[in-house]
């Protein structure tokens, strides 16, 4: 007989039970390769105009079951406790907020952080050798940004570092955040990622905003919040002076999504409407 004791437990706020989900998925990752039976990727789904009001509690990353339900619950009572060494916590304001963009079973709980801004100020050069710009964060007193405070398993830090090796690690940043839900502060070992001193510069003509990078970003804020989300994203985030490339066709992002029609069309009249630039791929 299959007991699937991780169905029981999965947010069941004790300590223990988070332990056994989280050594469960190990296993069932090792042995099959793939997400537990039942359920499925959210591509199918993910980017279809409509909005999961449910879904602003908390996600099982990319996680839906075979009804298109997703897999999720109210706020855990665990964000004020203090977290295993086995796990990290941190906060996600940019792709991040994508679920499709992080590993699956990854715990994902909607949020604002207080005290910061979100600046179009990490610049670099991508696989290809060209240059690009994405996101980060600065302090700014009476700003708040919604974004996602996720948790995994400890294993896959490095992983995680390696994605986001352009920044380097603000801790204890629990304080400042409060989950969606029930307006519960998250742990003291929540931390974000900000760009390091040798990266953190504005965008330009020789490193722009890729718009594929932008489609995942906006497409994650829409799915938690809608229209709403779109426009909380643009109204919290400086540089907008930074030209966009239009590489949506031709993506130089490596974890670039599909938007429908409908979507991509409200995400670039929201872009039109703040006077974004653009750059095509043959500038």
């Amino acid at each position: 007989v299959h007991f699937r004791l991780r169905h029981c437990c999965s947010f069941i706020a004790t300590d223990a039970c988070f332990q056994i989900q989280m050594m469960l998925d190990c296993v069932e990752h090792r042995r099959w390769g793939k997400a537990r039976s039942g359920i499925v990727k959210m591509d199918h789904l993910a980017y279809t105009g409509r909005v999961f009001p449910q879904e602003r509690y908390i996600l099982l990353g990319k996680g839906r079951d075979n009804h298109g339900n997703s897999q999720l619950c109210g706020c855990s009572k665990r964000q004020n406790q203090d977290l295993y060494p086995m796990t990290i916590t941190y906060f996600g304001y940019g792709s991040l907020v994508n679920v499709d963009t992080i590993p699956e079973n990854t715990e994902v709980t909607p949020g604002r952080l207080d005290g910061w801004v979100r600046e179009w100020k990490v610049c670099g050069e991508g696989a290809n050798g060209r240059g690009r710009c994405a996101l980060s964060v600065r302090k700014k007193d009476g700003v708040e940004i919604r974004g996602v405070m996720a948790r995994e398993p400890r294993t896959r830090l490095a992983e995680l570092e390696q994605r986001e090796k352009r920044y380097f690690k603000v801790e204890d940043i629990g304080t400042s955040f409060r989950c969606e839900a029930e307006g519960i502060p998250g742990p003291e070992e929540l931390f974000l990622f900000k760009a390091s001193p040798e990266h953190r510069r504005w965008g330009s003509e020789t490193h722009p905003i890729l718009q594929s990078y932008l489609d995942c970003v906006l497409a994650g804020f829409f799915r938690l919040w809608g229209e709403e989300g779109i426009d909380h994203f643009l109204q919290t985030t400086d540089g907008w002076h930074v030209p966009v490339l239009k590489d949506r066709t031709s993506p130089h992002y490596p974890r670039s999504v599909n938007l429908v029609p409908e979507l991509a069309d409200l995400v670039d009249q929201k872009l039109r409407e703040i006077g974004a630039s653009f750059l095509s791929l043959d500038e």
